[in-house]
Order: structure tokens, then C-alpha cells, then sequence
């Protein structure tokens, strides 16, 4: 996808964009960052906090930047939850109600992600410039409805956990049991949905800002206003989950194409998306960093001995 990008942009072009960037709104966007993060690691305690978890929201913020760095490199936009659920598993002895925790982020993120797109960007919802949304937002909707009412309906759950146990095969019934039972908890505290959404709702309401920022900080984007970022960033955000690797070639792509509904030239578009990627890059160095020093004063949550057999001989 990049080098077909590449090949249908004038990278002189881009260049000159790029070096008139404005650098106020630049830093204004990573600001916007840093507090996208801040109050991620506030919903990911919230939702940890379900079971036992005795990791503060500082700990939780460490290992959320941890997690964005090794999402950087890993596939699709998964990797860093996988490194979450591990350091978080480690930590608090039970791998289980971490998956939890992360899944239910997760539902409540494209929760949080339809309803920015449809309270900010109704204007859009019929169709711009040819392309129906609605499939998409209804679609994306019921999704997110069926989930929860699997986890959290008694019937559904019990009829789920019986045909679980029919499965003996390498212990995974026994083991999706353990996980759904531990995302059926949340039943129990139901006001942690409810602020899990609302943290989520501002996390994208951020994303939109952080979005809005970028595009001011180039000459030719800065014409647009915000709204049509309400639905540009939901889409961008959506696209991460689409096969690749830290999703560089998909996002870019994305970019350019989403841009060019509102009247945005393809070269001003790769270079909105350079200028993203420079931001990211930057970001999850910071994580980098974090997990290097983690390790390195042997704060890195580990693997307790006593399960360091039990996992080997698992695998």
C-alpha cells in the first residue's frame, strides 16, 4: 500500500507541505495525545479493578505506553493488547481477568467510536460523496449490542459455559469457560460499563481533536473544520484492526482516501498522513523507553515461578 502510494503522489510536493507544517498545532496534537493515553490507563483500572488488581493507574499508564510501543511492530492493532494482557496477567496472577478486562475495553471502545460518529458527524450518516455510512454504523452497532448481551445475559451465559464444557479437547473448554465467566463478572458492576463508556467516549472525542490539530498544522487541510473529522477519525481508528503490521500502509492509505471525500488532493493527504506517522513514531519511542527502564530496574511484571513449568510444558 505505501509504495503504491508512493508512486502516485509527487513527493517533491509533499515535502514542501511538510515543510510548512505549523508547529504550535503540532504540539497541541501531542498534548491531545498524552491525554488520550491518560485516560485510557483511567478506563483500563477501571475495568481491572473488577477482580483483584493491585496495579495503581500509574503502573496501568507504564505499561499502556508499553503496549503502544509494541504495537508499533506487531500485527494488526492487537499486538500491545497481547502485551497488556501479559504484564498485567503477570502482575496480578490471573491471565484471565486480564483478557477480560482488555476484551470489554475493547467493546466499549467501538461503543464509545459509534457514538462519536453518530452524535458529531449525523450531518454524514446518509452518504458523502457516494459512500453509504449507515451499513457501516448499524453494522458496527448491533455488533457491539449482541456482545454484550452474550456476556452479560444469565440464560445466554449459561447455555455458552454448558456447551463449553462438552469440549474437552487440550482443556479449551475449560479454559473458555474460565474467560467468559470472568467477562460475566462485570454484571455484577454494571456502573464500571457505564463509566468504561463514558472514558471512552471521551478518548475518541480526543481522537477527533487530536485529528483536527493535525490537519491545522498543514496549509491546505487547515480549511476544513472539525466535523468532518468526526468521522474521519472513527474510520481511522477502525482501520487499524485490517491485516498489517503497526497498521503502516492501511493508515496512510486510509488517510488519503478519507481526505479525498472532502476535497483534499492526494499529495496533501500522504502528507497528513506523514505528519501522523511522525507523531506516533515519536509517541511510542516514549514507550520504548518506558519498557526499557521497567526492565532494566526490574519493575517488568513476570511470570511467577510457579507457572513457569506449567507454561512450558503447556506449550
Amino acid at each position: 500500500m505505501l509504495v503504491w502510494l508512493i508512486t502516485i503522489i509527487d513527493l517533491k510536493e509533499v515535502w514542501q507541505l511538510l515543510s510548512q507544517v505549523k508547529w504550535g498545532y503540532f504540539l497541541g496534537a501531542a498534548g491531545v495525545l498524552i491525554a488520550i493515553n491518560i485516560v485510557l490507563a483511567a478506563r483500563w483500572k477501571v475495568l481491572l479493578d473488577v477482580g483483584e488488581s493491585n496495579l495503581s493507574w500509574f503502573k496501568l499508564l507504564q505499561l499502556y505506553l508499553v503496549g503502544g510501543f509494541f504495537n508499533s511492530f506487531l500485527p494488526t492493532g492487537l499486538g500491545g493488547d497481547v502485551m497488556r494482557i501479559w504484564l498485567s496477567g503477570n502482575a496480578n496472577k490471573n491471565h484471565t481477568g486480564a483478557f477480560a478486562a482488555v476484551f470489554v475495553e475493547r467493546l466499549l471502545g467501538m461503543a464509545g467510536t459509534v457514538g462519536i460518529v453518530l452524535i458529531g458527524g449525523w450531518m454524514y450518516l446518509g452518504s458523502v460523496n457516494g459512500y453509504d455510512l449507515r451499513a457501516i454504523i448499524v453494522g458496527i452497532g448491533a455488533a457491539i449490542l449482541l456482545s454484550l448481551m452474550s456476556i452479560l445475559h444469565t440464560g445466554l451465559y449459561n447455555k455458552i459455559t454448558n456447551l463449553l464444557a462438552k469440549i474437552h479437547l487440550f482443556r479449551l473448554g475449560e479454559l473458555l469457560s474460565k474467560v467468559f465467566s470472568a467477562l460475566h463478572s462485570y454484571r455484577f458492576s454494571m456502573w464500571r460499563l457505564g463509566v468504561g463508556f463514558i472514558l471512552s467516549f471521551m478518548v475518541q472525542f480526543l481522537f477527533v481533536v487530536l485529528h483536527f490539530f493535525i490537519g491545522e498544522a498543514l496549509t491546505g487541510i487547515d480549511k476544513l473544520t472539525i466535523q468532518p473529522y468526526f468521522l474521519i477519525s472513527p474510520m481511522i481508528g477502525l482501520g487499524n484492526f485490517l491485516p498489517s503490521v503497526g497498521g503502516y500502509g492501511i493508515r496512510e492509505g486510509s488517510y488519503v482516501l478519507l481526505l479525498s471525500i472532502f476535497g483534499i488532493s492526494k499529495d496533501l493527504g500522504f502528507s497528513y498522513a506523514v505528519l501522523a506517522d511522525i507523531l506516533i513514531l515519536l509517541f511510542v519511542s516514549i514507550g520504548g523507553i518506558v519498557f526499557v527502564l521497567l526492565r532494566k530496574n526490574g519493575d517488568l511484571p513476570s511470570v511467577p515461578k510457579n507457572k513457569r513449568r506449567f507454561l512450558s510444558a503447556t506449550i
